[in-house]
Order: C-alpha cells, then sequence, then structure tokens
C-alpha cells in the first residue's frame, strides 16, 4: 500500500512560511514543494528529517493543506 503524502503549510505571524511535507522521501520531497517555492520566495532554511533519507512508494492523491478532520 503506498503512503500518503502531505504536505503542512503554516503562515507564521512575521509573513513567513514553514513547509513541512510527510510521506515523500528522498529529493522527490523537493519536487514536490519546488512549486510553492517559486511562487513564495526564497527559502530561507533547509531542514532535512530522516524520512528525506528514505524512498517511498508513487501514490496518485495529494492532499494539500485542510483540516486533519479529513
Amino acid at each position: 500500500m503506498a503512503l500518503k503524502r502531505e504536505m503542512k503549510i503554516t503562515i507564521n505571524k512575521d509573513g513567513t512560511f514553514n513547509i513541512e511535507v510527510n510521506g515523500v522521501g528522498g529529493p522527490e520531497c523537493l519536487d514536490f514543494t519546488e512549486f510553492l517555492e517559486q511562487e513564495l520566495g526564497d527559502v530561507v532554511e533547509r531542514e532535512r528529517t530522516t524520512e528525506y533519507y528514505q524512498e517511498t512508494e508513487q501514490v496518485d492523491h495529494i492532499h494539500v493543506g485542510g483540516s486533519d478532520d479529513d
């Protein structure tokens, strides 16, 4: 079974953004957020989690934002 790919976007009071990605491993994670990074501006800091160093399966459904009640 494929993992669920999720992107959580937090807009801070100072106008900066945090993007947290789950279910996407390796460099594919960077590809997954690239469209947002291009639109939002320069990346100030990037933190790679242990999941970045793991491979994941491809999935067809992508959940962006929304509430945790979905």
